[in-house]
């Protein structure tokens, strides 16, 4: 099957209402292990590259919270960037089994995004990486990170895609929406935050992500 076949068949699957792992159960009969697993890790390298170039190129300022950060906060990559003095906070609203699981990377805190226990203005850089599509309300959310977020602090964001389908992991992470570009754009803005620089990447015509550098307006 030729590539072209392959998304144009993952687009009507999505169009369908299949979720994630269906679509994977489907794929395996069109491709190869090996092709499979390699297009299907693209959006999350996509995601690596964006927050290693994050790092490289904006001057963020401590401290740091890795909201909804699930069992691999972003920790190890700001230690080795900033230091072991350096503020770190990792934020979920579970704790993730401890089999697999590197202590180190875990959440420090377990809260829900919606009313994040930290103060007013006291937080100089957020990461908020695919947190957005699985919270019942993203603008509660958005309203805690203007709220938590100093003057001119940075939230990176990421997000899906809209040719990502649904993917769940119950009881503890739903999957409630997709947000176009635009939309987060202008959800951004109305919580306060300008300097938005945004990004997308395609692959075989399906949108797979969306990032979002913004920094707070005084």
């Amino acid at each position: 099957m030729q590539e072209k076949e392959i998304f144009d068949l993952v687009a009507e699957y999505i169009n369908k209402g299949y979720s994630a792992s269906e679509i994977r159960k489907c794929a395996i009969t069109w491709v190869d292990k090996e092709t499979l697993e390699a297009l299907w890790s693209v959006p999350r390298k996509n995601i690596e590259v964006f927050i290693r170039g994050c790092l490289s190129s904006l001057a963020l300022k401590p401290p740091f919270l890795d909201l909804g950060c699930g069992r691999r906060s972003l920790k190890p990559e700001i230690l080795q960037k900033y230091g072991e003095q350096i503020v770190f906070i990792g934020i979920d609203h579970f704790l993730p089994p401890k089999k697999g699981n590197d202590w180190g990377c875990l959440p420090n805190v377990i809260a829900r995004a919606e009313a994040i226990p930290l103060r007013n203005g006291s937080v100089g850089t957020i990461f908020c990486m695919e947190l957005l599509e699985h919270v019942p309300d993203e603008q509660i959310v958005l309203n805690e990170i203007s709220r938590v977020i100093c003057p001119d602090g940075h939230l990176l964001l990421s997000l899906p895609g809209l040719g990502i389908p649904k993917h769940e992991k119950l009881p503890f992470q739903r999957d409630y929406r997709r947000i176009s570009a635009e939309q987060i754009e202008t959800l951004l803005r109305a919580y306060g935050f300008g300097s938005i620089g945004l990004d997308t990447r395609i692959l075989g015509g399906l949108q797979t992500n969306i990032f979002a550098v913004a920094k707070k307006e005084n």
